[in-house]
């Protein structure tokens, strides 16, 4: 008899936020259990960029973050594969 298969455990939502993609964010730059302090940067630089930009959204700002330093690590990547 096989094993049954582990389940994922779904993903709890950014506390201040209430986004899922920040908190997954969140909790790939951990390091050591230290949630707190890595929450505190996080937060920090979402605020200042918040400030410089003026959008007061900050999931959707954050998803933007997200989608343009994604676009410019695939680019990377594939130039530097050719």
């Amino acid at each position: 008899m096989r094993n049954k298969k582990d389940h994922r455990r779904d993903i709890c939502s950014d506390a201040k936020y209430q986004s899922k993609e920040l908190a997954r964010f969140i909790n790939n730059l951990m390091l050591a259990g230290n949630k707190a302090t890595v929450e505190k940067f996080v937060y920090r630089a979402i605020q200042q960029v918040s400030d410089l930009t003026g959008m007061k959204d900050i999931p959707l700002l954050f998803e933007k973050i997200l989608a343009k330093s994604m676009s410019y690590l695939s680019e990377r990547l594939l130039a530097s594969s050719i």
